[in-house]
């Protein structure tokens, strides 16, 4: 399953999206949120692959014979880079051979940028403590490949800089995807573990949570204007264009779920949308939604709107 956060992160750039433009129907919105997610896959093959086509980049352009300049130094570095028996073998493991065989974004094809990231990786006191070390040891390639990513994926600027190019939605996204790839490389024990490995699946049930991120984008479109309603009873003294816009998409969420999503815990719809206005509005939002939807979510159970199944469901 896909991190819940990161499905209502995506659900609410699709109604945002939609609320905003004019000219959008509901199935454009629907198609939209579909592309988004099934996406997710894409940036990740791209992160599998990149280890891969840096290396090959390495041998063909950074081989110190060809440059004349041969020191140890200058030798075990390419050596760690394209030598590296973790790498060989994965490529040989039929998932990941699969993996980086899909379509997805070309580093080989970008040997401006896979030589700015070498560069800085070079010179890097990381690397350096690495190379210092026995690299025709299994551990000491591991270590390479799990600091490399490490490096690209929390440090480095321009690695960041590069996936917000090649996809728009890499800050929402970057945070699960990079504990996937930590999990990975992690998980490689052994010489011979590495035929058994599992790449970690982004989605244990795609489906299921394209269903689910379906259903609450329909379900908000839907019903924006008795939201809007329910909302505006609990703000008199509000100007409808006074409260921030996020603010009222995320509302629209919470509302949605609350009243048509029956398994989704009270409590884990409301910390939810509060830690995503958090991120998304402005400093006070949290602390105003969390006013609003209090009010809404008493007179709803009141009501007997709010049907929750299942055990510690409710409140």
């Amino acid at each position: 399953m896909l991190n819940r956060r990161l499905i209502r992160i995506k659900i609410f750039q699709a109604i945002y999206a939609h609320l905003q433009s004019d000219n959008s129907s509901l199935q454009q919105s629907v198609n939209y949120l579909n592309k988004s997610l099934t996406g997710i896959e894409s940036t990740f093959n791209a992160l599998v692959s990149f280890p891969f086509d840096l290396a090959h980049y390495v041998e063909l352009n950074q081989n110190p014979v060809d440059k004349y300049v041969t020191t140890e130094e200058s030798d075990k570095q390419f050596k760690l880079f394209t030598n590296n028996v973790i790498l060989r073998t994965l490529s040989l493991n039929e998932q990941v051979k699969s993996t980086i065989e899909k379509p997805s974004y070309n580093w080989f094809k970008d040997s401006d940028f896979l030589h700015l990231i070498f560069k800085k990786i070079i010179s890097h006191d990381g690397f350096k403590e690495i190379l210092a070390k026995d690299i025709e040891s299994f551990e000491v390639q591991k270590e390479y490949l799990v600091w490399l990513n490490h490096f690209i994926l929390e440090e480095s600027e321009d690695f960041d800089l590069k996936m917000e190019e090649i996809e728009m939605h890499w800050e929402d996204e970057k945070y699960a995807l990079q504990h996937s790839i930590k999990k990975l490389y992690q998980s490689i024990e052994t010489e011979a573990s590495i035929n058994d490995l599992v790449i970690p699946v982004i989605s244990k049930d795609l489906d299921d949570d394209l269903e689910f991120a379906k259903d609450l984008l329909r379900v908000c479109i839907l019903n924006a204007k008795d939201y809007e309603a329910l909302i505006a009873s609990k703000t008199p003294g509000w100007d409808k264009e006074r409260i921030a816009k996020p603010d009222i998409m995320l509302m629209f969420m919470a509302l949605g779920e609350f009243l048509e999503f029956p398994n989704i815990p009270v409590k884990a719809t409301l910390n939810e949308y509060l830690e995503l206005a958090k991120m998304y509005s402005t400093p006070q939002s949290s602390k105003f939604l969390n006013g609003i939807l209090d009010k809404l979510l008493k007179d709803l159970t009141a009501e007997k709107r709010i049907l929750k199944k299942g055990r510690g469901l409710v409140g």
